[in-house]
């Protein structure tokens, strides 16, 4: 099976950074009654992928993706903090849609470089081929990027993808398979991947195709439970 080089993936996603584009300006967001804000560093504001009920502190931002999954956004080294607050985006003069579109592009910006490793691994004893996406605090909010199901799909050599976010840190890729290949999966990883930083969720998710930006049509779904 041919190894997923960091070129590979960066040629994919440029072809697909134009999907990001600026659509209609939305409303700014709206007032509360939180501290003031700060003015946020554009160039560092990125998507997270955290476990619904995570964020604290004062009136973070945080948006709904699926049951037991919400985004957030950070513009701090290693997404540490509190992530951006409603008062940070009005004293920055941006939208929350805004917001997620410059997150969003820097997200693709930083696959584009290889900043985000890919391993590929081939069928190991009974089970199936994957691929890994580590190393990087923006690992698991990979999951958001454009066009991921083709990426893998060209991959993996099939068309039903499965994904698992662990952790932050960690996005796993594998075939859907069958429910052992499925048990095996989730089995490696419970055991590999069991004490990564900030985890979100042991279940599995099932990638859907389209390079639709994900707050317009998420590109994903839960897969029910093994």
């Amino acid at each position: 099976m041919p190894v997923m080089k960091r070129r590979e993936v960066g040629r994919a996603l440029i072809a697909l950074c134009a999907a990001v584009g600026c659509r209609k300006k939305p409303a700014p967001a709206a007032a509360t009654n939180d501290a003031p804000g700060r003015i946020l560093d554009r160039g560092k504001l990125f998507p997270l992928i955290v476990p619904s009920g995570a964020l604290v502190g004062e009136a973070p931002v945080h948006v709904p993706l699926l049951e037991g999954l919400e985004l957030a956004l950070s513009d701090r080294d290693q997404g540490t903090g509190d992530g951006v607050r409603h008062a940070d985006l009005r004293a920055s003069n941006l939208s929350l849609r805004e917001a997620q579109q410059i997150s969003l592009a820097n997200l693709m910006a930083l696959a584009e470089r290889g900043d985000v490793r890919s391993h590929s691994f081939g069928a190991g004893k009974g089970g199936q081929p994957f691929i890994v996406w580590d190393g990087h605090w923006l690992a698991a909010a990979s999951l958001l990027l454009p066009g991921l199901h083709e990426i893998a799909a060209n991959a993996l050599h099939v068309e039903d993808i499965c994904a698992a976010i662990p952790h932050r840190e960690a996005m796993i890729l594998f075939p859907r398979g069958d429910s052992t290949s499925r048990t095996m999966m989730h089995t490696m990883i419970a055991t590999n991947e069991s004490e990564g930083r900030a985890p979100i969720t042991r279940r599995f998710l099932r990638l859907l195709p389209g390079k639709t930006p994900y707050f317009e049509q998420l590109p994903f779904e839960w897969l029910p439970e093994i």
